[in-house]
Parts: C-alpha cells; structure tokens; sequence
C-alpha cells in the first residue's frame, strides 16, 4: 500500500490573524462612538432651535391675525415668570394656532414655556 499524502490547504486566516482583525474593529469603534453621540445631541438642539423658531414664528403670525397673542389660559406674566404650560395648556395652544395660521405642533416632543405678555415662547426637552 501506498501511503497518501494529506495536502494542507492554506487558503484561510489564522486564529490570530481573526483577533487582530477583530480588536482593531473594536479600537475603530471605540473611537468613533463619542463623535456619533455628539453628532447626535448636536441634531436634537438643531431640531429643538427650530421647532421653537417654527412656534414663534406661528405665534407672530397669529398676533397680526388677531391683535393680541394666544391666551392659552395662561395668565399675563412678567417676562421673569415664565408659565410653563400644562398638557392642556399646550393643546389649547396648539389648537389655537392650527385653527389661525395652519401651522402644526409637536406638543409631545417638547415642554413649552410661554410669556404671554410679550408672545414669546420656549422649547425644552421633557
């Protein structure tokens, strides 16, 4: 009997060849998560900045429709107290301004702080 020679074949990685790979993926990542997190608050004050600036924007219009501001039951206020609006509060407001300039609100995604004296009006995450 002839003895058969086992061919070896040489065509894949080595086990260490794999966990290099695998631990420069990690450093990549590692590196790249703190940008992306950022990127990410960066989005959410952008989002924030005009969202308020879409509300105000409404709350002027609705001002040279009307004469006056939105009352939202909120009371007239100094500009140091401002009101921040309850839920429904802030549908009425909502309503208000949908019914007089077409303009929609995310009432959900903020909390509103409004100063119904002067019409102006903030946004914050809840």
């Amino acid at each position: 009997m002839k003895k058969q020679r086992i061919r070896r074949v040489s065509g894949g990685f080595t086990l260490m060849e794999v966990v290099i790979v695998m631990a420069m993926i990690v450093i990549l990542v590692a590196i790249a998560l703190p940008s992306l997190a950022r990127y990410h608050k960066n989005a959410q004050e952008i989002e924030r900045a005009h969202a308020e600036e879409t509300v105000q924007k409404a709350i002027n219009q609705y001002f040279a429709f009307e004469g006056g501001f939105p009352p939202a039951d909120v009371p007239d206020v100094e500009i140091e107290n401002a009101v921040v609006l309850t839920d429904a509060q802030e549908i009425m407001l909502r309503d208000q301004l949908l019914k007089r300039t077409q303009v929609r609100l995310d009432t959900a995604a903020f909390t509103y702080t409004y100063i119904r004296k002067t019409g102006r009006i903030a946004l914050t995450r809840p």
